[in-house]
């Protein structure tokens, strides 16, 4: 129970009502908002009940939701992925709040230094990883591998010799 507030009106067929509450000190997440309303001499009261959410931070309701989808592919095993996809943002800015939070390795300071690595890592795949089919670099293998795992400990470079003419000659096909 964030708040409650009772008032009197003269009966009748409509309630009209206007309600104030200060959620500010509330930490993001999702919330219902229950109103009940009743005449004296009504045998029950009418109830409704609406969910809504609340999120501070400015990327919980500017990020296209798939792209949060997408995101935390990486980081969720299936079923969490499942169950993040249904929760508002407000619900979703809790999750991640939370996730980062347990993964955080010097929680006394000021960053998250598990989130900003992550971040980072998924600007340099989109960066570097992109291209021939593939819209952003984190959807390729070597993005995914990347975000993943991190920076490689060696990367090996390997060229393909082009065909020499005697091949082509001998296996291509006689008119």
């Amino acid at each position: 129970m964030v708040a409650e507030q009772e008032s009197t009106g003269v009966a009748g067929p409509w309630l009209v009502a206007n309600a104030a509450l200060d959620l500010s000190s509330q930490p993001a997440g999702g919330y219902d908002l229950e109103v009940k309303a009743w005449q004296e001499g009504d045998a029950g009261a009418l109830l409704r009940v609406a969910r809504f959410s609340i999120g501070w931070e400015q990327s919980t309701w500017l990020v296209d939701p798939v792209d949060a989808e997408d995101l935390v592919h990486f980081l969720l095993s299936g079923d969490e992925e499942h169950h993040f996809a249904r929760l508002q943002p407000g619900e979703r800015e809790q999750y991640l709040d939370q996730y980062w939070s347990q993964r955080d390795p010097s929680p006394d300071t000021a960053e998250n230094e598990a989130k900003q690595a992550f971040f980072s890592r998924v600007e340099h795949a989109n960066k570097n990883f992109g291209g021939l089919g593939v819209e952003r670099g984190m959807f390729s293998d070597m993005g995914r591998v990347y975000i993943r795992y991190g920076e490689p400990g060696e990367i090996l470079k390997q060229v393909i010799p082009r065909a020499t003419r005697r091949w082509r000659t001998c296996c291509s096909r006689s008119r």
